[in-house]
């Protein structure tokens, strides 16, 4: 078991998708509209994804 797992901030289309989590990215994103996915290690967050200190990282999913 790994102790330090963390959940990364979830980003759509460059925004917080509000309450929505990472389980619900199924409900929020159709693989057919979704051109890019962005995947941000904790420490290489660039700053307009960057959800403060949680130092888990990043998921930026962009659609069309």
């Amino acid at each position: 078991m790994i102790a330090d797992r963390c959940t990364p901030a979830v980003y759509l289309n460059g925004f917080p998708p509000g309450a929505a989590s990472l389980t619900d990215i199924d409900l929020l994103v159709k693989p057919e509209t979704l051109p890019g996915v962005e995947v941000y290690a904790a420490g290489l967050v660039p700053p307009q994804v960057e959800p403060g200190m949680s130092g888990c990282g990043s998921l930026v999913f962009w659609t069309r």
